[in-house]
Formats: C-alpha cells, structure tokens, sequence
C-alpha cells in the first residue's frame, strides 16, 4: 500500500528539505518508487537538494489543479526510483485548489508511486491544511532542532495537526542536528523535547558540518556512506515503511553490558 507524507514544521531552518531529499533517497534506495513534491512555492529549494536544479517542467500547482498531466510534470531525479515534481518560480503562481482537485492529484500519485513525500514550507503554505486533512494522508513528520524556539514551534504544529488531520494519519517526530557530544545551551534534552512536543519519535539525525555543502551539491546525506547524518536518515527512512530499526543504528556502538558471576 502506498504511503503519502507530509514533512513539515511552521518554523524556517530547521532541515525540512534536507529530511524530505534524505528519506526519499534512502526509500528509493531500498527499491521504493518515490517522488519527492516540492511544496514552498516561489522559494524551493528541493530541486537543488535532488540535483534536478537545471531541468524544467509544469510545477506542482498545474498538477493539483488539473492543468498539467502527472507525466508532464514528473522530471527524473539522478537517481534510481526516484522521480521530483518542483514547485513555481513564484508565490504569483499560486492557484486556488479544491478539495476535490487535491484529492484527485493525490490519488494519481499514490497510484503510481510507493512514497510520495512533500517537503512543505516554513508554516506550512497555502496548500497545508488541504493536504493535511486528506484522508490519503498517511503520515506526517513534524522535523526541529534541539533549540527552544525550533521545540516550541513543532509543539505548536502538531497541536494545529491535532485539529485537522484523519485518524488514519500518524504524526511523528524527527529531531535535526542534533549534537550528540555538545548539545547546545539552550537545547532540550531528548526525552524532555518528545514530552514537550508531544509527538512519537521517529528519527534523530546527528549534526552535520557539512550538510549544506552536501545538500548544495544535489547530493542527498543518506547517499554518502561514512555520513552519521545520512545513516541516521536511512534509519528514519526505513522506519517510515514500518520496519523497527532503533534509531541510532550504526551511528552509536553499544557499550557490552558487564558480566556478574
């Protein structure tokens, strides 16, 4: 059964398009057909992030309201399984979309592919709460960093998520650059943050100093095999199709327990 998901946080710079081209990567990686849809219109960056930057095709808008094919729109991403619809090269291009419109669009791409993922803007956009409340729907991942403010506004949209969504849609949670030896100051603790935002863990991603130099590159973190990062996104990834991988396999060795005789 294919999955629709949405990525999403109301705060800015928290990592959303890194996890959206991350996990979609890591999924077509594993043999899912997964198209990844740029959502933040007139200021995406997805297309970087999935090295597709210089192709060209109808945006998404044109598809959710019916003027433009999904077979028009879906441009071949640089990797295997992969497939990328962008989104308009400006917030004029808005176009007013109906319920049944979204539902349509939504159905065209679950039934063509495993994993449709789109990676939302910084307070969700005009299209959000149509999205969010599709019963196609199946998951949404709330992504923050360990800062306060970041912890504040993931608790905040999964309040909002709580009015809007369907019961058959899961939130959960994926915590971003998370330093594993220096946590910031103003940083939550793990258990602290989960309690806070009130959202099931999903995934946490270690700190990466070069991510953005990864991700400007078009090159996803998942796809690099010595990245912390990336084997952290492959893990959330995998636990998005249902599989129960702990959350820092690979990156954390454990400690041997001590024998008592």
């Amino acid at each position: 059964m294919s999955k629709a998901v949405i990525v999403t946080s109301i705060k800015g710079g928290v990592g959303k398009t890194t996890v959206s081209a991350s996990t979609a990567y890591a999924l077509s990686a594993q043999g899912y057909k997964v198209l990844a849809v740029d959502m933040d219109l007139g200021a995406g960056g997805l297309d970087i992030a999935l090295g597709c930057e210089n192709t060209v095709a109808p945006p998404v808008t044109d598809v959710l309201s019916g003027a433009a094919s999904l077979e028009d729109a879906v441009i071949s991403s640089p990797f295997e399984n992969l497939d990328f619809i962008s989104s308009p090269m400006t917030k004029d291009s808005f176009i007013p979309i109906t319920e049944e419109q979204m539902e349509k669009a939504l159905s065209l791409m679950k039934n063509a592919y495993d994993f449709v993922i789109f990676d939302m803007p910084a307070g969700g956009g005009e299209y959000f709460e149509l999205l969010a409340s599709s019963k196609q729907i199946t998951l949404i991942n709330v992504v923050t960093t360990d800062s306060v403010y970041a912890v504040r506004a993931a608790e905040k949209t999964v309040y909002e998520l709580s009015e809007m969504i369907s019961e058959n849609c899961n939130v959960r949670l994926i915590i971003n650059g998370y330093d594993l030896n220096t946590p910031s100051s103003n940083s939550e603790g793990i258990l602290s943050l989960i309690f806070t935002v009130k959202a099931e863990l999903l995934g946490i991603v270690p700190y990466d100093p070069d991510a953005e130099k990864h991700i400007r590159r078009g090159i996803p973190l998942s796809s690099l095999k010595r990245s912390g990062a990336g084997k952290a996104l492959t893990n959330t990834a995998t636990r998005m199709t249902g599989k129960n991988v702990p959350v820092m396999e690979g990156i954390v060795s454990r400690r041997k327990r001590k024998k008592f005789y």
